[in-house]
């Protein structure tokens, strides 16, 4: 499992509890004003790319990590 922390962020590999946080981060309007093409409208589109992205996780040549914030984690 890659985890790379620095004082202000966390990057990571995703996890299945992931859902709710990806969910809410990718169907936000102001969130993804600079993302609109990876904007999404349902929580099964999230959960369809939160499953892409843990599959990823696990491929030698990957592209996709997790960022997060320290704080929204001890939220969970």
């Amino acid at each position: 499992m890659t985890r790379i922390e620095t004082e202000r962020l966390i990057i990571r590999d995703n996890t299945p509890g992931d859902l709710n946080g990806l969910y809410e981060l990718t169907t936000d309007e102001h969130s993804m004003r600079f993302m609109k093409s990876t904007k999404i409208e349902t929580r099964k589109e999230a959960k369809k790319n939160l499953k892409i992205s843990i599959r990823e996780s696990k491929s030698k040549n990957r592209l996709l990590y997790g960022i997060t914030r320290d704080e929204w984690l001890a939220a969970d």
